[in-house]
């Protein structure tokens, strides 16, 4: 499973500049990049990885332990970007394959949320595999760094230099989208972001902020055909503008 990082900025950033027309394949289906999030949400363990089946010392992150380390990769990972112009909430969550030495190997999905007339919108984003350090102190577990995989031609063989032999058959096992290419823990994470907000969250159009001049546009994104049979395109409109 290769990563994807910054998958929201990126594509709307496409859109901005106006690189990204008809024709032109975005880096993931549109609702794939377009649905994510999770308030110091918990991370949900990996069934090949059990609590008689440690490694080391460590004992799985779950429960308390794994929302405040949320917490503390959300503030680490995740930039308010328009805190000065719109309400503004960033959230991360995980699966778990494992932990060894101070160290959990995840998938991690991290997103930034802003709302816009009662409705909320995501912004930016990262997501794939990880390496969490960590250590437990008295006052309770401190986020030490995030290690994001390698992207490209690089992450298979990152994956396999880096994870430990569980870990590793945990994350080759594990499928980070469902069916209809939606990132799983992307759909998690929009729940919990519309309990947070109070708002719904928007999954169809996109939000483009233009900070400098204090305007913005709502774009509907239409797509028709498939890579796979050389007929896919992929065209914007523009449906709503205005100041911020």
């Amino acid at each position: 499973m290769k990563r994807n990082r910054f998958f929201v900025t990126g594509f709307a950033a496409l859109l901005t500049a106006g690189m990204l027309t008809a024709g032109a394949a975005p880096v993931m289906n549109v609702m794939a990049a377009s649905s994510a999030g999770q308030t110091s949400v918990g991370c949900v363990a990996a069934a090949a990885v059990q609590d008689d089946d440690r490694m080391g010392d460590d004992i799985l992150l779950k429960g308390s332990n794994l929302s405040k380390l949320m917490e503390q990769v959300e503030e680490s990972e995740v930039k308010k970007s328009y805190e000065t112009d719109l309400p503004n909430e960033v959230f991360a969550n995980c699966e778990v394959f494992g932990c060894k030495d101070g160290k959990a190997y995840v998938y991690l999905n991290t997103e930034q949320f802003v709302v816009l007339n009662d409705k909320a919108y995501e912004m930016s984003g990262s997501c794939g595999e990880a390496i969490i350090s960590y250590k437990e102190t008295n006052d309770g577990i401190k986020l030490e760094k995030v290690e994001w995989s390698a992207d490209g031609e690089d992450h298979d063989e990152w994956i396999e230099e880096n994870f430990p032999e569980k870990c590793l058959k945990a994350q080759q096992s594990y499928d980070a989208f469902d069916e209809n290419g939606f990132l799983k823990l992307n759909t998690k994470m929009i729940v919990k972001a519309e309990d947070k907000l109070g708002v719904p969250v928007e999954r169809e159009n996109l939000l483009l902020i233009d900070q400098d001049n204090g305007t913005y546009k709502i774009v509907k994104t239409m797509e028709s055909g498939t890579p796979e049979e050389n007929n896919y395109t992929f065209e914007t409109k523009t449906i709503e503008e205005g100041r911020l």
